[in-house]
């Protein structure tokens, strides 16, 4: 009988949830980063705003990879279940 080692899978969701949370403390610290500027007044007049706006779109996309991250890890762990209950459902077929 085939038997399929299921610690790749898990590994892999480990690794991405790892990821995940990397990607959540660089989001905290760019936003404390932005919020010291704008309280140190390094961004001024019509700088503020372009800088604000750069910053906010960095955020918004730092959010999308830490959320598609996220999913994906939960994906890896569907598939390692679906994979786990096919190969139980074929060893009482075929053996």
């Amino acid at each position: 009988m085939i038997r399929v080692d299921y610690t790749n899978y898990e590994t892999t969701a480990h690794t991405l949830m790892g990821a995940a949370a990397k990607a959540e403390e660089l989001i905290a610290s760019l936003q404390a980063n932005t919020a010291a500027n704008l309280s140190d007044k390094n961004w001024l007049g019509s700088d503020q705003v372009s800088y604000k706006d750069v910053h906010d779109r960095c955020l918004v996309a730092n959010q999308n990879i830490a959320d598609v991250i996220r999913k994906a890890s939960g994906k890896v762990q569907t598939a390692a279940a679906f994979h786990q209950a096919g190969q139980a459902q074929a060893a009482t077929i075929y053996f």
